[in-house]
């Protein structure tokens, strides 16, 4: 069955009466010619016709010839199809009906001049693109029946105020909000669990975040160059934070890392140039390479930059003595690497991680000595270190290796160990390579 309105205004006449329209039926408006609305019989999915085709036009929309403002979705449809009003311009209005559950992949990517849409509280999902650019939206009330947005669903609609996401929401997928730079109030769903990659990346109007604490992971890049956020509350049952996920946040200046983090990812505080303050958990945790680098406001002491318990860098890499503060438990990442100063360094009791590069290059080193405390040494730590003739381990247990931690260094290089725990040390995989270099600690 076809039936045909003489103009759009009859036709939203028809709708807005209340009358449902039918399955299996093409809605044909004569004027401009071409916008046609079909309710599938089988899933009630909106989809346009191509002026006059017979089937179902699924995807590219340069479909619908003559200017559109508004678009009512037909009160029979509960689907609206992929790629439905892609790249429409002149759109204006998006209005979909109660009955509506989902929206398609890019049904209204790329409509430049769009600025209202009107979400009906069935909506459940929004699907990958669906929004993306539509830079003019400045405001979009989200129902408290949705579950999911998609990778990329409001990507760079970069004049929207704020984004208030209902407690009903449980999936944001990457990079939902991305771009959305003129956002400076963010509420999260207390449903979330994770915060995927780039989900608010470069949000960079938001001043300040609360983590909700359903969320147990921040993915990499997730708030990454949000440069006027001063201040973030985060979940307490926070146990993973990723790559990058604050990085180039220049206005922040303190974070406390809950409490039940065991990882930070790399760079993930890179080029906070404000960060003053850092607090850490009391257990041991994993920090990624670079994960404080270039935050310059940090306090130093002896010479060296702290994020709390964890040394940053050798702010003088000249100087010849290397003291660590009380407290210390982390070597950072190349935090003293190509000091060519120093030659040889006792770590303190305590100190637990030595991380990636972090005496690498220090080519007038001889000799190291490492406390009982030593559980891990990352990769390359000494690497270069080409006059290093002698490492001392205090600890009985072989701590974990990274790859080549040793290498470059003195061809006639000695680990000493306590004599209790040679053969354990040769026979632990990652020290069984190192085994005709490993002799026991001599005796006074």
């Amino acid at each position: 069955m076809i039936q045909k309105f003489k103009t759009s205004e009859e036709y939203n006449n028809y709708t807005d009466s209340g009358t449902t329209l039918h399955s299996g039926t093409l809605y044909y408006v004569e004027d401009n010619g071409s916008m046609h609305f079909y309710t599938n019989n089988i899933d009630g999915e909106a989809k346009v016709y191509n002026g006059g085709d017979t089937e179902p036009v699924d995807d590219y929309i340069n479909f619908i010839e003559g200017d559109i403002t508004t678009f009512r979705a037909p009160k029979g449809a509960t689907k609206i199809g992929n790629q439905l009003l892609y790249n429409k311009s002149g759109l204006v209005s998006v209005i979909l009906p109660e009955g509506v559950t989902s929206i398609g992949e890019s049904a209204f990517g790329s409509c430049y001049d769009l600025t209202n849409v009107e979400l009906p509280n069935t909506l459940t999902s929004i699907s990958a693109d669906a929004f993306v650019s539509t830079y003019n939206i400045t405001n979009i009330e989200f129902p408290d029946s949705l579950t999911s947005i998609g990778a990329r669903a409001f990507q760079y609609c970069s004049n929207l105020q704020e984004i208030i996401l209902p407690d009903s929401l449980t999936e944001l997928y990457a990079a939902a909000f991305q771009g959305c730079s003129k956002c400076s109030n963010l509420k999260l769903s207390n449903s979330l669990t994770t915060i995927r990659n780039n989900a608010f990346n470069g949000c960079s109007s938001l001043t300040s975040i609360t983590i909700p604490n359903s969320v147990t992971t921040i993915d990499s890049s997730a708030f990454y160059g949000c440069n006027k956020l001063e201040s973030i509350s985060l979940s307490n049952n926070l146990n993973t934070i990723g790559n990058s996920a604050f990085q180039n946040c220049s206005k922040l200046t303190s974070i406390t890392i809950p409490s039940g983090v065991t990882s930070i990812g790399e760079n993930c505080f890179k080029s906070c140039s404000a960060l003053s303050s850092v607090t850490l958990p009391n257990d041991t945790i994993n920090i990624g390479k670079d994960a404080f680098n270039s935050c310059n406001n940090l306090p130093t002491t002896d010479n060296i930059r702290y994020a709390d318990t964890y040394a940053v860098v050798m702010v003088d890499k000249n100087q010849s003595t290397l003291t660590f503060k009380e407290g210390t438990k982390y070597i950072g990442s190349s935090a003293i690497s190509f000091n060519r100063a120093i030659t040889s360094a006792n770590i303190p009791e305590g100190i637990e991680r030595i991380y990636a590069g972090a005496f690498q290059g220090c080519q007038g080193m001889l000799s190291i000595e490492l406390p009982s405390t030593i559980t891990y040494i990352g990769d390359d730590a000494f690497q270069y270190a080409s006059k290093l003739a002698s490492i001392t381990i205090k600890s009985t247990t072989p701590p974990t290796l990274g790859s080549n931690p040793f290498s470059g260094t003195a061809s006639g290089l000695v680990i000493y160990v306590p004599a209790e725990s040679v053969d354990t040390f040769k026979a632990a995989s990652d020290w069984s390579s190192y085994a005709s270099k490993i002799q026991a600690i001599p005796t006074e």
